[in-house]
């Protein structure tokens, strides 16, 4: 697992000033990567005992062991838009390194998962009148797919593609709404913008990201995480998607089961999609 997988699994249990080192070190990878304890204590102004343990706590031996892992991050950093696949590749060798970036992602992302934040993003869902979802670029592909989910359940759901729209339309929510909000990077200025107008209206925000110490992830209430190691080197989403889908359809079937104790609006919504299919 990556040093950002390992950061980002146990970045909520962190101290803050065990977050201000993670956040230098992210910030400043390849930097940090050739630094000693002493350099880094001195950049952040935190002790060296608390740079100590926080190693221990992410699972190190040493702080020189977690300098080695960071290091092999820096490795990957390229301006390669598909940095594992050489135009030499066959064929099937090409769609195979798909089908594997996807599973690790899926992987990764499914070790993040922890109890405590899923029963609190549907306790969100399951207390607001309406949910309101947030996306650009595209994240607007996971968006949609959110929102033609919801729409199977008892929870009313909104989504508009136009930033414009998006913001006259976050800008009438109240505390008793919830948005969900879907970025890739989690600094997307227009993204923040939207969050920056729910946070001062007292709206919950959900957050799904790949990047755990995102401004994004600051201004939610519960964040899930999708991992991916396409986000050290590229901004676009690519097998990440997989992982942001299968959050929805997790997040989906959780309210479906644990909300919803019926099938009448399933039932509705299949009957009238039938009618629209022609028969054998």
């Amino acid at each position: 697992m990556s040093f950002q997988s390992i950061v980002g699994k146990d970045y909520t249990s962190l101290t803050k000033s065990q977050r201000k080192v993670v956040d230098y070190i992210l910030e400043n990878i390849e930097t940090a990567a050739r630094m000693t304890i002493q350099d880094i204590s001195e950049a952040t102004n935190v002790s060296i005992a608390t740079i100590s343990r926080l190693t221990k706590k992410l699972g190190y031996g040493s702080f020189q062991d977690m300098k080695l892992k960071i290091y092999e991050n820096t490795q990957n950093t390229t301006i390669k838009f598909f940095p594992f696949i050489n135009k030499d590749d066959s064929y099937c060798d090409i769609a195979s390194n798909s089908f594997y970036m996807g599973k690790l992602s899926l992987k990764e992302t499914q070790l993040m998962l922890q109890e405590e934040t899923l029963v609190k993003a549907i306790e969100i869902l399951a207390n607001a009148k309406t949910c309101n979802i947030f996306a650009l670029g595209a994240s607007q592909v996971v968006a949609l797919d959110a929102f033609h989910r919801f729409m199977r359940t008892s929870l009313k759901c909104s989504f508009l593609q136009d930033f414009h729209f998006q913001l006259m339309h976050v800008a009438s929510l109240t505390n008793q709404d919830c948005a969900l909000i879907i970025s890739h990077t989690g600094r997307n200025k227009d993204s923040l913008e939207i969050a920056k107008i729910a946070k001062k209206n007292g709206v919950p925000i959900i957050s799904i990201t790949s990047n755990m110490t995102s401004p994004l992830t600051k201004l939610s209430d519960i964040v899930l995480v999708s991992v991916s190691d396409e986000t050290n080197y590229r901004p676009e989403a690519v097998s990440s998607l997989v992982s942001q889908i299968t959050l929805v359809d997790a997040l989906f079937m959780m309210y479906a089961i644990k909300i919803d104790d019926n099938e009448e609006y399933f039932t509705k919504i299949r009957n009238v999609i039938n009618t629209t299919r022609i028969d054998n």
